[in-house]
């Protein structure tokens, strides 16, 4: 039987018949699922557990849920990466680029759909995170580090895509019509840029604080929470001078997929 946070710890002090109630602590183990126990700092104190059923399983529902939307989110968004044509991401060529969109209008709405989705699904997944976290003062913090972060880094690729399917699409209309491509679409482009700049360096540093959350509360083997903090904070400057390991998007998403395994595969 699991210990929560709700559950009772009875602690019977050796040589009194005086009872002394405690709450749970949050533990660390090698699985991936929470668990609290009861533990006492004196050696003098031996102990029991009452707990409630109903509260027991709140915090592996909670886990289990947040787990199902970071992977369904990852699916989704990788989905959107895989979706043909792909010369659009890598040219340098402007002209070229928006001659791609142009001609694949239905693949560039998809695309951007998968991406979105994929995004909202994950930042749910972040928020769903709270109710297993605000048990504890410490795990509450670097959640709210990692949380805010993401929740940052979701508006401005969301503000990202909205640029990309109205004013890039405009813009590559008006070339095939006109011949032409407007002066101005370099600049807002830059700007566009930036802000999917500045996604990337958030959401690298939400997965780097998430793995430190995760090294702290042991509900996942230590070497996934390890790979979230490497993984993470190394994206920054990565990302900053472009390595590609971590210059697409998509692998932003990368350890939510790997969390996902892990969990249904230990169950």
């Amino acid at each position: 039987m699991r210990i929560t946070r709700d559950a009772e710890c009875v602690h019977h002090q050796q040589g009194s018949s005086q009872l002394e109630a405690r709450p749970p602590v949050p533990v660390r183990t090698g699985g991936s699922r929470p668990i609290f126990a009861c533990i006492s700092n004196e050696k003098t104190f031996n102990f029991t557990y009452t707990s409630n059923s109903n509260a027991m399983e709140t915090d592996v529902f909670t886990w289990k849920w947040s787990v199902i939307l970071l992977f369904a989110g990852g699916i989704l968004f990788w989905i959107g990466a895989f979706t043909p044509p792909y010369k659009q991401w890598t040219t340098s060529d402007t002209g070229e680029y928006l001659r791609i969109i142009h001609s694949h209008k239905t693949n560039w709405y998809v695309i951007h759909a998968f991406f979105l989705l994929g995004v909202i699904i994950s930042l749910m997944g972040f928020q769903s995170l709270f109710g297993a976290f605000e048990s504890n003062e410490k795990s509450r913090t670097l959640y709210s580090f990692a949380n805010s972060a993401y929740m940052a880094a979701t508006i401005f690729w969301i503000i990202n895509i909205a640029f990309r399917v109205t004013f890039t699409m405009w813009v590559a209309n008006n070339q095939a019509e006109k011949g032409e491509i407007y002066t101005t679409f370099k600049s807002w482009n830059d700007w566009s840029n930036l802000l999917f700049a500045i996604y990337m360096i958030l959401a690298y540093f939400s997965l780097g604080m998430l793995g430190v959350l995760f090294l702290h509360i042991g509900w996942i083997p230590s070497w996934t929470a390890w790979f979230f903090v490497v993984f993470g904070f190394a994206g920054i400057p990565a990302y900053l001078i472009r390595v590609p390991l971590w210059d697409p998007p998509l692998m932003v998403h990368l350890p939510f997929l790997i969390l996902g395994i892990i969990y249904f595969i230990k169950g």
